[in-house]
């Protein structure tokens, strides 16, 4: 009788630890491949279609999405539920939109198998990938297509060349300023310092590209611009 107490107060120990945890799945009804990240951790390192969250443990997550041939990622918040599993699906909204959309909440047993009644069972959690480093563009890279731009005559189609030949790089404000620099008007300038500041990895130097521009007017423009668009 005593036994059997002890493995009753066992199971219940167990039962009480599970419900800590949640499930979370995310997959694509219309198998687009994605990459993902859970509160700052980029949980694989390759595009798949569907992705399960075992054993999570936190109520909210903030999560990542990158696409293929995408650098940005895309923001979202969801939630997980104690002894539930959470399953979202991705869509597109009629603006063609991605989304996140809470499709179900399924109650799931999370008590692992008990094969010896006196040792407690440790739910293995997942190694945290490794996540590559973006760093900026190597300097013969960036001289290469610096020149490419710098070669056209006119401002328009400076612009057309940059955007072209720097719209999935990532580059440095010392970078950025020089790329403005190539252009005859402030107005331009500024413009080519919107389309740049999404690139910058080092946004807290932005003031190099700033400075590059000659009137008042449009260094304000371009400041006022970065302050309301933080991520470009």
């Amino acid at each position: 009788m005593k036994k059997l107490f002890t493995l009753l107060a066992l199971v219940s120990v167990l039962v009480l630890d599970a419900q800590n945890y949640g499930r979370i799945t995310v997959y694509s009804k219309e198998n687009q491949s994605f990459m993902i990240s859970f509160n700052g951790v980029r949980w694989i390192n390759d595009y798949k279609t569907k992705v399960v969250l075992e054993y999570a443990d936190e109520a909210d997550y903030k999560v990542k999405l990158w696409f293929p041939r995408n650098n940005f990622p895309i923001n979202f918040n969801i939630t997980s539920t104690p002894g539930f599993e959470t399953v979202y699906t991705l869509d597109k909204d009629q603006y063609g939109a991605y989304a996140l959309n809470l499709e179900s909440k399924i109650k799931f047993d999370a008590v692992p198998p008990v094969s010896n009644p006196s040792v407690t069972p440790t739910p293995t959690v997942p190694a945290t990938p490794t996540v590559a480093a973006i760093t900026e563009m190597k300097d013969q890279d960036f001289k290469a297509k610096f020149n490419s731009v710098k070669a056209e005559s006119f401002d328009d189609k400076k612009m057309s060349k940059m955007k072209f030949l720097f719209n999935d790089e990532h580059i440095s404000s010392g970078q950025a300023a020089e790329l403005v620099k190539i252009f005859s008007f402030d107005s331009k300038k500024a413009d080519a310092g919107k389309f740049l500041y999404k690139r910058t990895l080092d946004k807290k130097n932005y003031y190099k590209v700033v400075d590059v521009m000659t009137f008042d007017s449009y260094k304000k423009d371009l400041q006022d611009w970065c302050a309301k668009n933080p991520n470009g």
